[in-house]
């Protein structure tokens, strides 16, 4: 089984239903149990709170749902310190990252819009939702 950190705008893809389908294959892979899927708690806050700007009630309903078929993946402060030091340019994502690779061995692979902003990583293959999909689902 493939373990998958998922990305923010990832999740909201679904829940914004903004060109999900390749976001929407790779979280639903995930509710069938053919991914473990991820998620950093800065993640699911994140998106909570985009969520949030539009139905409060609904936010959290779908968060917490998501919390049946993702594992959150802890960021305590060695982590944290990690990412502040590093040379990534986005604090946020080298958090994400260090989560992964260091609390975590089994996630080999993170789903993002934004692959660019990985351009640091190793020791993860980092895709976007339609890469993924191609590569893995077809």
């Amino acid at each position: 089984m493939r373990h998958v950190l998922v990305d923010t705008n990832v999740l909201l893809d679904v829940w914004l239903r903004r060109e999900a389908g390749a976001s929407a294959a790779v979280i639903k892979a995930g509710a069938e149990g053919t991914l473990r899927l991820y998620v950093t708690p800065v993640i699911l806050a994140n998106t909570h709170y985009f969520l949030a700007q539009m139905n409060k009630k609904e936010a959290a309903r779908s968060c917490d749902a998501f919390l049946d078929i993702a594992k959150v993946v802890s960021q305590p402060g060695d982590t944290l310190r990690q990412a502040f030091q590093s040379a990534w340019a986005d604090t946020e994502d080298a958090m994400h990252y260090f989560a992964a690779i260091k609390h975590d061995p089994r996630i080999g692979h993170l789903v993002t819009n934004n692959v660019k902003h990985f351009k640091l990583a190793s020791g993860l293959e980092v895709l976007s939702p339609e890469g993924f999909v191609a590569k893995y689902f077809q």
